[in-house]
């Protein structure tokens, strides 16, 4: 299960999620094993809806919860290049221009902007 509003619901389906729940329209459902947590500000009633968490913004007082925090460690990169690389974990990046930059901001805004984006400098 994953949550998404309607822009983002079939690229989420398409990520692997088998359902999904439109966070916009209705209340996260309690009784999930796992919560990963990627945003910041998560109100303390998130501990209700799983048994445990994972949290890459801010700890969640829970007692099976952990904080995941990257850092530049060569062995930890290798393995999530092997799994990038492998097919096990996909990364959307969309790469655009820095003179692309204003309409970058401009899709943004349309809500068109989804996954991460390298913007590069020709030399």
């Amino acid at each position: 299960m994953a949550t998404a509003s309607p822009r983002s619901a079939a690229a989420v389906r398409g990520l692997g999620a088998d359902e999904i729940v439109d966070y916009t329209a209705a209340p996260l459902p309690g009784g999930n094993d796992v919560l990963i947590n990627l945003v910041p500000d998560v109100p303390a009633s998130v501990t209700r809806l799983a048994r445990a968490f994972v949290s890459i913004t801010q700890p969640i007082a829970h007692p099976h919860a952990v904080q995941f925090v990257a850092r530049n460690d060569v062995g930890q990169l290798s393995e999530l290049v092997a799994l990038i690389d492998s097919g096990a974990v996909r990364v959307e990046a969309d790469v655009r221009p820095l003179e692309a930059l204003a309409d970058l901001h401009r899709d943004a805004e349309r809500g068109r902007v989804r996954g991460k984006v390298v913007v590069t400098i020709d030399a």
